[in-house]
């Protein structure tokens, strides 16, 4: 019963490439930010927590596979997550079924949502490069790129999701 009405609000659903975008830049910016803030607090608290624990071997090495593995594994995680989400907004821009005409009005909308993608590639770069972090941000090389290049991406993510959306054929 309940995937009859889920099927049925898919059915009718409109698609909405402004708002994928837009969806798809504020988790990119969220992920990224997070990602270095933590590393660079870690940075700061882990000289202190290896002083607690400097007489078990287990939690030193514990702290050691942190030091050597966090800022490669989450920079992975950000471009694997950054792929994913681009590619199923592509999938679900594709199961949409939208007329042509509401092409215009998602132009319009588009240069909107690269605007915001200007000021929050701002906000990215005023945050991260504040002298607080201690660099962090260039343990991260994808992450650091894909944010600080965000106006690029977003025109290359938005474009083609509404290629996507309004490039196909009607059936």
């Amino acid at each position: 019963m309940i995937f009859s009405n889920t099927k049925q609000m898919l059915k009718h659903k409109k698609g909405n490439a402004i708002l994928d975008t837009a969806m798809v830049i504020i988790v990119l910016i969220v992920m990224g930010v997070l990602t270095i803030v933590t590393w660079s607090v870690w940075g700061d608290i882990s000289p202190q927590i290896y002083e607690d624990v400097n007489d078990t071997t287990e939690a030193t090495e514990s702290l050691d596979v942190i030091d050597d593995n966090y800022s490669s594994l989450f920079d992975g995680i950000f471009l694997f997550i950054f792929l994913g989400l681009w590619i199923m907004t592509l999938v679900a821009s594709w199961m949409i079924d939208t007329h042509p005409i509401f092409f215009a009005v998602s132009l319009i909308l588009f240069v909107i949502v690269l605007i915001g993608a200007i000021y929050l590639g701002n906000f990215y770069e005023e945050i991260i490069t504040d002298s607080s972090f201690n660099n962090a941000y260039q343990d991260f090389p994808a992450t650091h790129f894909i944010l600080t290049n965000l106006l690029m991406f977003s025109i290359i993510i938005g474009s083609s999701i509404m290629i996507v959306l309004y490039g196909k054929t009607r059936l």
